[in-house]
């Protein structure tokens, strides 16, 4: 462990997250920014695809993001538990107070993105593409990797 591994930071969420209970197929828009909400069991579109969007303060629970093409987006404190994110690409985007709990990312691309202070536990990573990532504060516990993602 060193010093950037130590302090690492939690995603800091309200203690009252705004359920979303509507329907989620045109949430996600160019430029959209989605704030302070509890996702509970949402499959977004394999279709959706926009830019610039920012997820700040959410917490995602059981959802399924498989195919979903965010790119140049901001994640800033985000939890995501039990989610399913196969071919997800979130390519350029920056990612800040992350953690990703028991999720599979199969195949994710988080290509040519940043972020600082991202933890992975107990997820599933096969195949997914960390090509010309910038990652400060990267803490992992029980990942699954294939040999040729590193």
């Amino acid at each position: 462990m060193n010093e950037y591994t130590k302090n690492i930071k939690k995603p800091s969420l309200p203690k009252n997250l705004n359920e979303v209970t509507d329907n989620v197929e045109n949430i996600i828009t160019d430029d959209c920014v989605l704030s302070g909400s509890y996702f509970k069991q949402f499959c977004i579109s394999p279709n959706t695809a926009a830019t610039d969007v920012e997820f700040i303060q959410n917490s995602f629970n059981q959802c399924v993001l498989d195919h979903v093409r965010l790119s140049n987006a901001l994640f800033r404190n985000n939890r995501f538990d039990d989610c399913a994110m196969a071919n997800a690409d979130f390519n350029h985007s920056k990612l800040e107070r992350v953690e990703f709990k028991s999720s599979k990312q199969l195949g994710m691309s988080l290509e040519s993105s940043s972020g600082a202070d991202i933890l992975f536990t107990a997820s599933n990573c096969q195949y997914a593409n960390f090509r010309s990532v910038k990652l400060r504060g990267l803490k992992i516990y029980l990942l699954i990797l294939a040999r040729r993602d590193l």
